[in-house]
């Protein structure tokens, strides 16, 4: 009957991976056959003794080892005190039980130089790789492994003629009893000659000793011929069951390649099949995401067009219209360069009075024409409306003057007298030019005289 399988680690190196393995293994044999000392070892019990008694039932041994299993076994052994993994690898090995050295993420087997003496005979045994990535296909092997040591020792350890099958076994065994029978025959069919023999050949001693001879050769001879016909025979059936053997094993071989080949074929179909829905999935999702954004950029285009629209409109209905007639128009102007290119005080505003006849629907017009001609040239367009007062602000930058702002405001009674003041800021590279011009429109009546509508004179001086 097979014993427990012992699982050994160091709770700093592989504690998770000793766990992980442990479930495998208890799924495997059963929870009664696989010892762990977490899952084995009750309050109050001595665990020194209980591992000696779990070690005693013990016929597989798994040294479940990390990478810093070495470092760790140096650090212990220069600590002076008792270290337990190391105790159970040593009764292990002087036990004589099957010890596999499990090593975690392929971690090499420490050099035999490396380890104290009763742990030397530790490298000359066939250690078994455990890695995160195939931790399942692994663990798998591993049990495989348990299995075919087990079945090679037989349960109780009588060594078996395992490279024979059992057929083949059978005729070995009745090629060696045969031997043995006609061995026996030979021996009793000479007993029976001497005991049959005639009185008058007893009696003369040259011929009896001649004719025992004669008869012990052919006797001889003939079980020679008997036992070599009869391993003839077997040694024929041997090969016979040999060889059909053979075949058996090679189509078994050739079925599971086929198998294997057409499992592969349908795994690589499918994940042909799968990355074809998937892809085909990939594709009509980003082109409905592409056509929602579209129809998101088109619906704020849209939403952005009306809104200027709105805008624009409500900007014309508060841009001042002049009354139809004769207007005078003050305007006191300021420029000012910042620094000063000529390096000297600024010159005296400028003041003029100019006349200028107004047409109602001609100023709608040109109007309209001025808030086209903003939202075609100018970054940005900004209106607001307090009080009475207007103040229009735009940002209309070019290649010449790359700073172009304007802020005009409006104030008054369009139908007789009001203000408006332009601010412009222009300039490029280090110069900055800011040009002030504040107008007065003053109504002076419906006839403009000889001045044609939309012209702008100088006002005679009296």
């Amino acid at each position: 009957m097979p014993g427990k399988i012992f699982i050994n680690y160091r709770r700093e190196d592989s504690r998770a991976d000793a766990a992980r393995i442990r479930d495998r293994l208890v799924a495997a044999f059963g929870a009664a056959n696989v010892f762990m000392d977490v899952d084995n070892l009750m309050a109050g019990q001595r665990f020194d003794q209980e591992l000696e008694k779990a070690l005693v039932e013990t016929d597989i041994f798994l040294a479940v080892m990390g990478s810093r299993w070495p470092q760790i076994l140096y650090e212990r052994s220069q600590a002076g005190g008792r270290d337990y993994v190391r105790e159970e690898i040593a009764q292990a090995l002087e036990r004589g039980v099957t010890v596999i050295p499990v090593m975690i993420e392929r971690a090499p087997l420490p050099p035999e130089d490396w380890l104290p003496n009763d742990l030397k005979a530790l490298v000359l045994h066939q250690k078994h790789d455990v890695s995160h990535d195939r931790f399942g296909r692994d663990v798998e092997e591993l049990v495989e492994a348990i299995k075919a040591v087990r079945k090679a020792r037989g349960g109780g350890g009588t060594i078996k003629p395992r490279h024979l099958p059992d057929g083949m076994k059978r005729v070995a065994y009745a090629s060696i009893a045969a031997v043995a029978a006609l061995s026996g025959l030979y021996f009793l069919s000479t007993s029976q000659f001497l005991s049959s023999a005639p009185q008058a050949l007893v009696q003369t001693p040259a011929a009896t000793s001649e004719a025992k001879r004669q008869a012990d050769e052919a006797e001889r001879k003939r079980v020679a011929d008997l036992v070599a016909e009869e391993i003839r025979r077997r040694d024929a059936e041997m090969a016979a069951a040999n060889k059909k053997a053979e075949e058996e094993a090679l189509q078994l071989k050739q079925a599971r390649q086929q198998a294997e080949e057409e499992r592969r074929k349908a795994e690589t179909e499918g994940k042909r099949q799968a990355d074809q829905v998937a892809d085909e999935a990939r594709r009509k999702a980003a082109a409905d995401a592409e056509r929602k954004k579209e129809e998101t950029r088109q619906a704020q285009m849209s939403a952005k067009a009306a809104q200027k629209n709105t805008d624009d409109a409500r900007l014309l209905a508060l841009l001042p219209v002049l009354g139809a007639g004769l207007w005078e128009v003050q305007t006191v102007a300021d420029v000012k360069t910042v620094p000063d290119p000529l390096g000297g005080p600024d010159g005296p505003p400028r003041r003029s009075r100019r006349l200028y006849c107004a047409d109602q629907r001609a100023e709608t017009e040109q109007n309209r024409r001025f808030v086209a001609n903003w939202r075609a040239t100018c970054t940005s367009l900004e209106f607001a409306e307090s009080a009475g007062k207007l103040t229009v602000r735009r940002e209309c930058p070019t290649k010449e003057l790359p700073l172009n702002s304007i802020e005009q405001t409006v104030a008054g009674n369009y139908s007789s007298e009001f203000t408006r003041r332009d601010v412009t800021k222009f300039g490029s590279g280090q110069y900055v030019t800011t040009m002030t011009s504040a107008q007065t429109y003053r109504y002076l009546g419906q006839s403009c005289g000889g001045l044609q509508v939309g012209k702008m004179v100088d006002q005679p001086k009296h």
